[in-house]
């Protein structure tokens, strides 16, 4: 008897990196049964991501979209037109890359796709014209969304004002963070952070994130207790504007920026808080 192929969702990122969305769609990915339900994934970047062989190793397969730039809104959803017609098989269209959902989703929706709208974060105090602007177009996303998915209430409220949600806890190996002793000393040594305490965060250099609101917390927290260091683990645009702003503060002494990693789990252990 014939196998049935596996049902294949189009997962629509603006890039494949080591992002909190990313993140949490490839730890479905990982432990879902891909005989039965496949994977397929869409960035807007021609840069090679930080997934992309897994995605491949798994079975899924990348396709990569021009950029967004309003100005090339004809060729843009020319190419989704294209893509939709040419692959009969992406029945469901999973869209993570939210701020120009209502784009590429009222495109699938005409072609008789299912769409499904999923919130990762809420702006609940945006204040200048851009953030408004910006807002307003995310929440277009809410019409032709025949699903909503959010990572919290408040992520749902936002996207979704006038629309029911289903909440989707963020996929986490919990096994990978269970406290070890033997590895928490080990890098700590190779961190330079073997005394004191180490406060920890882990998120991109994104203004979603107020990488300025950490830093003012860790001057107030450095002046009442010198022997804490703040773990710094992420990347993003605003890196070189970070790491002028702890130069300029004099914080380069308390302050490790590691970067973008695979080894979250591991360097957690580092951390005392």
């Amino acid at each position: 008897m014939r196998q049935e192929e596996p049902i294949r969702v189009l997962c629509v990122f603006a890039r494949l990196d080591f992002g909190g969305a990313e993140t949490m769609c490839m730890n479905l990915y990982r432990n879902l049964d891909r005989n039965r339900i496949q994977f397929d994934f869409v960035k807007h970047t021609p840069e090679k991501c930080a997934y992309e062989d897994e995605i491949i190793q798994l079975g899924g397969r990348v396709y990569e979209a021009p950029v967004y730039r309003i100005y090339n809104h004809a060729a843009y959803c020319s190419w989704w037109k294209h893509h939709l017609k040419a692959h009969p098989e992406h029945r469901i269209i999973h869209g993570h890359y939210f701020t120009i959902a209502s784009v590429y989703f009222r495109i699938a929706k005409k072609l008789g796709r299912i769409t499904v709208g999923h919130s990762h974060i809420a702006y609940p105090n945006r204040i200048d014209f851009r953030d408004r602007l910006k807002d307003s177009y995310c929440k277009r996303v809410e019409k032709y969304s025949d699903y909503a998915f959010a990572c919290g209430t408040e992520a749902g409220k936002w996207l979704f004002p006038g629309k029911e949600f289903v909440l989707m806890n963020n996929a986490i190996p919990a096994g990978q963070f269970a406290y070890n002793s033997s590895i928490r000393s080990t890098v700590r040594k190779e961190l330079g952070i073997e005394n004191g305490i180490a406060a920890g965060t882990v998120g991109r250099f994104h203004s979603a994130k107020n990488p300025y609101g950490t830093l003012e917390i860790m001057k107030r927290v450095h002046s009442m207790n010198p022997d804490v260091k703040l773990l710094w683990v992420g990347d993003g645009e605003m890196r070189d504007d970070i790491e002028n702003e702890i130069r300029k503060n004099d914080m380069s002494s308390y302050m490790v920026l590691t970067g973008c990693t695979t080894d979250v789990s591991r360097l957690m252990q580092a951390m005392d808080v």
